[in-house]
């Protein structure tokens, strides 16, 4: 993931939108790519109500077959991985390998027969469906009637849709939806980072409800009742940009939903507010779905606009993450508010604090240059900048707030103008 921090080689990418899914016009060689019985019944008593499994199902393809017009993504697959490692690491979710196909796995055989396997899940277990491809909607006619679906499209389709035979190849969504709504499990969200995926939303014979707001029930309500959600990552006429600056590796729209899940781990004050918007130590589908909506929109400038909405068997109930917070970073956001304000004396307190719950990693590395840059000690803060552009070298995420970014690379410029250090600098 990336964090809202910004990485110190942030500045030397360059800024580029690539759409999830294409039609014809952008899938050309120098075109930006773009991307039976009751179910889940809650307990009626407290000692009766267990929580079961949380389960993540991820699937990503990027490499499609050389002989369709689908153009090669870069991230699609980063993005599955990124969520299922922010999953399984930080909120105890299980994923297991079969249930997590990646490119020429990715087929519409092996999509479908995960699926099936999951009927094998518990009442009281909950799913997270992710797919991270190309998508799409095209016209279904039945007679006179002329429907537009949305599909989703595995690795191994052949052509594009400008035919009912080629559509045949695709996922369609509303099927999809169908499937897992009948999965005998407590809780399922699925989630399309795709294009023009979001018109799945649209109210179709009362199955789906389109923007359904949050639920304001107490947690363990929500827990409770059955749940069926979905997020999209773009309406039905707008692509899902496959790159973008603030988040390297990741689509634009998955870049915010991981950074909706670290600020929900680690909290967040002023500028950086977690999702956890109640603050009451409970994540839910509505809030995170708000999160991802209000910034992806905002970074785009609304041309990408995720939504959220329930489909087929809700019950009003929403699948909840109890945050555990670490008072790390709880001083950690004190000390760059201290940084920030001038406060020497209380930055040196709390970053001695800080640094006595952790051993050496670019937090602390971080730290360690704020400290040192207030207080003038420009040896250790050079020291610092050098630690974290090794950890980057290496693939750690590098927390860095945009002010202190700013102070930082003017320091380094002037310390490292002769090119002695390894850091990299300017705009």
């Amino acid at each position: 993931m990336r964090h809202t921090h910004l990485p110190l080689y942030r500045l030397l990418m360059l800024a580029s939108g690539l759409c999830l899914a294409a039609s014809p016009a952008y899938a050309q060689e120098d075109a930006p790519t773009t991307r039976s019985r009751e179910v889940g019944q809650p307990a009626g008593k407290d000692e009766d109500f267990a929580v079961g499994r949380y389960v993540f199902v991820g699937i990503g393809v990027d490499r499609y077959q050389e002989q369709t017009l689908w153009q090669h993504l870069d991230n699609a697959v980063n993005d599955v991985v990124a969520v299922r490692d922010m999953l399984v690491e930080n909120f105890g979710f299980e994923s297991p390998d079969e249930w997590f196909l990646t490119d020429e796995e990715a087929t519409r055989t092996a999509i479908l027969g995960t699926i099936d396997e999951l009927y094998a899940l518990q009442p009281e277990d909950n799913v997270v469906f992710f797919f991270a491809g190309h998508g799409i909607s095209a016209p279904l006619q039945v007679g006179e009637r002329v429907d537009t679906q949305a599909y989703i499209v595995p690795v191994d389709v052949k052509d594009f849709p400008d035919t009912r035979a080629a559509t045949r190849q695709y996922l369609q969504i509303e099927d999809l939806l169908e499937q897992l709504a009948e999965l005998e499990v407590r809780h399922v969200l699925a989630i399309f980072d795709a294009c023009e995926t979001g018109i799945a939303l649209n109210e179709r014979n009362g199955l789906k409800t389109r923007g359904s707001g949050t639920n304001f029930s107490e947690p363990d309500v929500l827990m409770r009742r059955t749940s069926r959600h979905v997020i999209t990552s773009a309406t039905e006429t707008q692509k899902a940009f496959d790159e973008n600056e603030q988040y390297p590796g990741n689509s634009l729209f998955t870049g915010w939903l991981l950074e909706g899940f670290r600020r929900a781990v680690e909290g967040g004050t002023g500028e950086e507010e977690s999702p956890d918007g109640d603050a009451n130590g409970s994540l839910t589908v509505s809030e995170i779905a708000q999160f991802v909506a209000t910034n992806v929109s905002r970074e785009s400038q609304d041309r990408q606009t995720p939504d959220h909405g329930t489909f087929q068997l809700d019950q009003r109930g929403e699948l909840v993450i109890e945050l555990e917070t670490d008072p790390f970073f709880d001083l950690f956001r004190l000390a760059e508010e201290y940084y920030d304000e001038g406060k020497i004396e209380q930055l040196n307190r709390v970053v001695a604090d800080a640094m006595a719950m952790r051993d050496a990693d670019p937090h602390v590395s971080y730290l360690r240059y704020l400290r040192a840059s207030e207080n003038g000690d420009d040896g250790e803060a050079l020291q610092a900048l050098q630690e974290l552009d090794a950890y980057r070298i290496e693939g750690h995420d590098i927390p860095m707030s945009p002010g202190p970014l700013r102070n930082a690379l003017r320091r380094t410029e002037r310390l490292c103008k002769n090119g002695g250090c390894a850091v990299g600098g300017g705009e």
